[in-house]
């Protein structure tokens, strides 16, 4: 029994003697503020790596705040210089190396899911002893609100009448957005929609205008301030082709339209007619 015990005292000083670990960060978003503290930007994903200088090790790593705040994510982790994971989910994974090698032992994907000012850690436990190695604190830093207009945004041709595809992507935490358009190159604004969900996308009726001077321009329902606009002028025309050629509304007969019609050639669709083809 003594020396049962003896062995397992032993095997916990060998592991601290081997225990200097260290945890570092890094990542586009990331920025050292001082000491074991970090700022991240909103929905950062950042990478750590948990390092030995002197030999194997192994440990836990634990998220604070999981996963409201941060996760771990791309999982499973990587590992290297022996280790190997064992069990591993968003919010905790523990590793084991008895190889003897030191350099990085496992590196892991956080995500920054939390809004500006919420806080989370990532601690690095001894395996067999409640003994934190090292913890990083970080504070979370929200993205200002933008957009970007992303389509149309210079150069089309649109025909009126049709439905077209708005676009745009955004940061912050902007809910709604209003959409116009300008048909003389920005002097004057029609409204489009005064506020509509700030999903990414909306489907537009192009108007009845002709003019090769037109732009659209996004903007946050709530602050017109924040907005974006077409980074050149785009086309509006009302098609004056009135032809039962023009098969696919494109305002010209051209190719396309023959090989519609070419598609549908011979088909009939009265079902008791003798030369029936659906």
């Amino acid at each position: 029994m003594k020396k049962a015990l003896v062995i397992i005292l032993v095997g916990i000083l060998v592991n601290f003697a081997n225990a200097a670990l260290v945890l570092s960060v890094s990542g586009p978003g990331v920025t050292h503020t001082g000491g074991s503290n970090y700022q991240i930007d909103e929905g950062t994903v950042a990478t750590v790596d948990v390092v030995s200088s002197t030999g194997s090790y192994s440990g836990i790593l634990i998220l604070t705040n999981c996963p409201a705040v941060a996760s771990f994510v791309n999982l499973p982790p990587g590992v290297s210089n022996g280790a190997a994971i064992g069990s591993y989910s968003n919010c905790y994974m523990d590793f084991m190396n008895f190889s003897g090698g030191s350099g990085t032992q496992v590196s892991a994907d956080v995500q920054a899911n939390g809004t500006d000012t919420q806080t989370f850690a990532i601690v690095l436990s001894d395996m067999i002893l409640p003994v934190v190695l090292d913890q990083l604190n970080f504070t979370i830093v929200g993205l200002p609100n933008s957009l970007t207009l992303l389509s149309p945004n210079g150069g089309e041709s649109l025909t009126a009448g049709t439905t077209e595809t708005i676009s745009w992507s955004s940061t912050g935490s902007i809910s709604n957005v209003s959409l116009e358009y300008s048909d003389d190159n920005g002097l004057a604004w029609d409204v489009i929609t005064a506020s509509t969900a700030n999903n990414g996308q909306y489907d537009w009726t192009v108007p009845e205008v002709t003019s090769d001077e037109c732009l659209v321009r996004v903007s946050d329902a709530s602050d017109a301030g924040v907005n974006d606009e077409s980074d050149a002028v785009f086309t509006i025309y009302v098609c004056l082709l009135d032809s039962p050629a023009d098969t696919n509304r494109d305002c010209k007969v051209t190719i396309l339209d023959l090989a519609m019609v070419a598609a549908d050639w011979l088909k009939n669709g009265n079902p008791f007619d003798p030369d029936y083809l659906p």
